[in-house]
């Protein structure tokens, strides 16, 4: 959970209810949630923060997604690759000079 939705009693209500191993259907296959809730700052990026995720093993990530997925950095560029030029023109730049290393 993010930490700026989050306070000590919803955690404490969450994790009581972690403890029941309570079960959910992702694509019809079964997960029973289990553990205790963890919380951090998940920024997607400056407009999307996320209130709550999940986290799964790589395994059930890749046979959820059957490979049907997009992979985005997030990354900043230091002053001196700005100088004289607009953030596009920055980032086009870096992925003409790095091809097929990262997307964004």
């Amino acid at each position: 959970m993010d930490t700026d939705f989050t306070g000590y009693n919803r955690l404490a209500l969450c994790n009581g209810i972690l403890d029941g191993r309570p079960e959910v259907q992702i694509a019809g296959e079964a997960f029973w949630l289990t553990g205790n809730v963890h919380t951090a700052n998940l920024v997607v990026d400056r407009s999307i923060t996320l209130a709550l995720a999940l986290i799964v093993p790589d395994e059930v990530f890749e046979r959820m997604t059957v490979g049907n997925y997009a992979v985005y950095l997030n990354a900043v560029l230091s002053p001196d690759r700005l100088k004289g030029q607009s953030l596009l023109g920055a980032v086009s730049d870096q992925r003409q000079a790095y091809p097929g290393r990262h997307s964004l």
